[in-house]
């Protein structure tokens, strides 16, 4: 008994609100029965030291839509959806040496992530040792909120609206540096602007 792949590279398509996308796989495990969908992403070893174990946003984000488009499917064809999704990054070895490693692999880092939803569709995301990823304010509802807003504001020819700032204001990049979230040149930027007045 193991993990059996059910499909790999299937197509995920949603004319509705023109979103299209491959899953790398889905999975079944022989034990339990159940199905898991899974992402796996290669990153460069300078990759995993600015992700400092966390999942990118991004990420997250393709694989619930992913999760939740083969829940609706499995809801319409009364088969079984997977109950999470997996989110597994393998970093790639910068030189063609790759080192063996506790995890039992060759490649150096790798780093694996379990996504759910809950019923009113937040994201729960928890890392291979069973701890929860902060995901707060991701929700599967939103997304598809978000993409039925702006294929409404497309439709009407109108430019949607930012969801970013293109610059961070002094409030927003005070609050950055005194948690940390700035990486090395932005920090020594913002302490070169503040200690300038």
């Amino acid at each position: 008994s193991g993990l059996k792949v059910l499909t790999v590279e299937q197509g995920i398509v949603d004319p509705s609100i023109f979103l299209s996308g491959r899953s790398d796989c889905v999975l079944m495990d022989e034990t339990t029965g159940l199905i898991h969908g899974c992402e796996i992403k290669t990153v460069g070893e300078g990759a995993i030291y600015v992700m400092n174990n966390k999942p990118k946003v991004e990420h997250i984000l393709q694989s619930v839509v992913y999760l939740d488009k083969y829940i609706q499917n499995a809801t319409n064809t009364k088969t079984r959806p997977p109950t999470g999704w997996i989110l597994l990054y393998v970093a790639r070895s910068e030189s063609w040496k790759l080192k063996s490693y506790p995890h039992g692999s060759n490649f150096k880092h790798m780093w694996q992530y379990y996504l759910t939803l809950k019923e009113n569709g937040d994201v729960v995301v928890q890392d291979q040792f069973g701890s929860f990823v902060d995901a707060s304010g991701l929700n599967v509802n939103k997304i598809q909120e978000r993409y039925e807003d702006i294929l409404k504001q497309i439709k009407d020819q109108k430019l949607p609206d930012r969801d970013f700032d293109y610059q961070y204001d002094e409030v927003t990049l005070t609050a950055m540096h005194t948690a940390g979230k700035l990486n090395k040149a932005l920090t020594a930027k913002y302490d070169k602007w503040f200690n300038d007045g």
